[in-house]
């Protein structure tokens, strides 16, 4: 395998290694804003269905229908909560990684610039802070006119 075959697949792989405080940051917000909307849902289902069992005066035969239909949506919202839950923390992941990776890049960049090594900033293109390289990359062409 090439050098350039091997960090094509690299970049493929989500590392969290990269400004993980941040993402694990927007990974809580997003997984406990799924959990609390679903928790809120939960309890809407739950109250309503066990209003309809208490107070509809259906018999018992109706009664015990729909107590098992009440078990078993149950357990689908728990199965769509599971499902739910485990795509938006991909997709957050991956979100927080197109953010992550070039704050670090950044970071590392404007240490070099402080130790005096003019660098290019290089993002990828579906990478978010693209206007913050591009102003970043002119103010090291700035300083590099300026140096000589």
């Amino acid at each position: 395998m090439s050098e350039q075959e091997r960090v094509r697949r690299k970049r493929k792989v989500i590392n969290i290694g990269i400004k993980s405080r941040l993402q694990l940051k927007y990974l809580r917000l997003v997984i406990g804003t799924i959990i609390a909307l679903m928790i809120l849902v939960g309890i809407s289902f739950y109250t309503t269905f066990s209003l309809v069992i208490d107070t509809a005066q259906l018999g018992a035969y109706a009664d015990i229908q729909l107590t098992d239909m009440f078990a078993w949506v149950k357990r689908l919202l728990l199965g769509e909560f599971i499902v739910i839950t485990l795509i938006a923390g991909y997709i957050s992941m991956r979100l927080s990684h197109r953010i992550a990776g070039p704050l670090y890049r950044i970071e590392n960049i404007i240490q070099d610039i402080i130790d005096g090594k003019l660098t290019e900033i290089k993002i990828r293109k579906n990478d978010e802070l693209q206007d913050l390289a591009e102003k970043l990359n002119k103010l090291v062409e700035i300083m590099g006119k300026e140096k000589k």
